[in-house]
């Protein structure tokens, strides 16, 4: 006859007797069905980013694989396009913005889907210095009305820097706190405003 089993272990044990009554010896058979793939899941420590989808500090990706049936076999990933390379543990993600794929495979030899994750990591703050403002002395009347003041910003990621420009008087005390608004720079090269 048939039987149909389900997903998981299965002990079948069987049995034959003949027209006399007599009994065979029981044979028994250890069946192993396993269907269903492994899912990947990605997870970085710590568990948030520090700001919207950027970590200020360089997270700890691991991955896990779910596999509710004869085990998980292997796991490969994938960094940016690169090679397939068998995951051996927790890594470090270096800066910038990255895009992992994870596979699992189990020990039945179903290959699960593959899974994409994208990170972004920025753990070095910008840089800015001031410039020569113009004037260099700026006295109120007679002198001019307004004052250029410029600076060059930089960071090791491309994107959107928000600037904040403080003004001093010659005893070095603050005097005016200005917003320098949000000003685009490119990957590490730096870059001249002025306001």
């Amino acid at each position: 006859g048939t039987l149909v089993l389900g997903e998981g272990v299965h002990v079948v044990r069987a049995f034959a007797t003949d027209r006399a009554g007599r009994r065979s010896a029981v044979a028994e058979s250890v069946i192993r069905i396993d269907s269903v793939a492994p899912v990947v899941a990605a997870r970085l420590t710590p568990p948030l980013p520090a700001r919207g989808p950027w970590w200020r500090r360089v997270p700890l990706l691991s991955l896990r694989a779910s596999e509710a049936g004869s085990g998980t076999a292997s796991i490969a990933d994938r960094l940016d396009g690169g090679t397939w390379t068998t995951y051996r543990g927790p890594v470090d993600l270096p800066v910038g913005v990255h895009v992992v794929r994870s596979r699992a495979t189990d020990a039945a030899g179903n290959v699960g889907a593959e899974s994409v994750t994208t990170f972004q990591v920025d753990a070095t703050p910008p840089t800015v210095a001031a410039q020569s403002p113009s004037p260099l002395v700026w006295t109120r009347p007679p002198g001019p009305s307004k004052a250029t003041l410029r600076w060059t910003a930089a960071d090791d990621q491309a994107g959107p820097v928000r600037v904040t420009v403080i003004v001093y008087n010659l005893l070095g005390q603050p005097i005016r706190h200005l917003d320098g608004g949000t000003v685009t720079v490119r990957t590490g090269e730096e870059d001249r405003f002025a306001w």
